[in-house]
């Protein structure tokens, strides 16, 4: 099988998935479990942080400059290449 990656911009989130909850989200424990085992004892799912502007998602959720919102709106629409790299790291 392949892994799956999942790319996300939420840092508390990155963090939850990679050591499990904490005290102030310790109720979503039970939901959460099937993931922590994808990621931490199967290694089928990795988390990566994606920047603001590599994240299409980011046209829905955020005020962008007129650059990113014509790229964001291209990627959505299916041109492709609108990005040379979708990762983290950059």
């Amino acid at each position: 099988e392949e892994d799956t990656f999942i790319h996300c911009d939420n840092a508390s989130a990155i963090n939850q998935a990679q050591k499990g909850a904490n005290k102030r989200s310790k109720h979503i424990r039970i939901h959460q479990s099937y993931i922590w085992e994808q990621i931490h004892i199967f290694k089928r799912v990795i988390v990566l942080k994606v920047d603001t502007k590599y994240n299409p998602a980011d046209l829905q959720t955020k005020p962008l400059n007129a650059e990113l919102y014509n790229r964001h709106t291209r990627t959505i629409m299916g041109e492709r290449n609108c990005f040379v790299k979708f990762a983290s790291g950059d």
